[in-house]
């Protein structure tokens, strides 16, 4: 796809050429022509000339066409509506828009949110991978970046971002995937409630023949609280328990199919030393209270 992609855009390229070099060509014995004609007075050149200048003109066209393509791409991103509709939006919103939210302070926000009250269809924006801000704000596990999202209407496992995902199709599933990379923070337990109360998908994407070591997403859960922080000393924070509870308070508590590290070959599912013992304290043991693990 890439390779086609290159291809058609080299041939673009050479066509536009083509026709720079035909419009200079035309406007050059247009030029000769005329001063030819007036030197000589004669009217046939003369006339010559002119059609040489609407040629000119006519191999110009396609080349301002493609400027003004590019002026007006450069200064507008097209936006989809929920409802299917096309808008247009300045770029410089757009990019201040996502300025504000990657930078993610009470601050930013703040202009943030006087931003989308003025331009309100940015909220629909998303990037080349399709995420919009409600996505940044997902992925950084930034709580008030998620909220306001919503508040200007985002919605959680917007089709316009995971129709087109292979490897994850709910906006809980992807929001699970980024806490594999980092300690559990009181945002990430404020985000993880938010899904529940705007009633976000909770079903789990397993590809064929995948062994994960859980079947739903109250495995995968358990699964982050134990191994999320494995290049550290592994343990379980308070703020793990309680990421796991906005679990079990919604009904999601058990996982017929669930497993842990210990209980396989370590080279079953992952290298050998991918995972160390975890800490076997006070937390550890409500961990294994609230799970049913041993």
């Amino acid at each position: 796809m890439a390779f086609m992609g290159m291809v058609i855009g080299a041939v673009a390229i050479a066509v536009l050429l083509f026709f720079a070099g035909l419009m200079l060509l035309s406007f050059l014995i247009a030029i000769i022509l005329k001063i030819v004609g007036k030197a000589k007075d004669s009217k046939k050149v003369k006339t010559a000339g002119n059609v040489f200048v609407v040629l000119g003109i006519v191999f110009a066209l396609p080349l301002i066409f493609v400027a003004g393509y590019a002026i007006f791409t450069a200064a507008f991103v097209k936006v989809e509506l929920p409802d299917g509709k096309k808008v247009y939006e300045l770029s410089s919103n757009y990019y201040k828009m996502i300025d504000l939210a990657e930078d993610g302070s009470r601050d930013s926000l703040d202009e943030l949110d006087r931003l989308l009250d003025k331009h309100p269809n940015l909220i629909y924006c998303r990037d080349a991978n399709y995420r919009s801000i409600l996505d940044y704000g997902v992925s950084n596990g930034n709580a008030g970046l998620v909220e306001l999202a919503i508040e200007h209407g985002a919605v959680f496992d917007d089709p316009a971002r995971y129709d087109m995902m292979s490897y994850v199709k709910s906006s809980m599933e992807d929001f699970m995937n980024e806490l594999y990379q980092r300690e559990i923070t009181d945002d990430d337990i404020e985000i993880i409630s938010l899904m529940f109360e705007e009633g976000a998908s909770t079903e789990l994407y397993l590809p064929y023949g995948s062994q994960p070591g859980y079947s739903n997403i109250f495995g995968e859960a358990v699964w982050i609280v134990m191994y999320n922080d494995y290049e550290t000393e592994l343990e379980i924070t308070d703020n793990d328990l309680k990421f796991l509870n906005v679990f079990i308070d919604n009904g999601y508590s058990e996982d017929p199919e669930l497993i842990t590290v210990r209980d396989v070959p370590s080279n079953y599912m992952y290298p050998d030393g991918y995972y160390q013992d975890i800490r076997q304290d006070a937390n550890y043991s409500e961990l294994m209270s609230l799970t049913g693990l041993k």
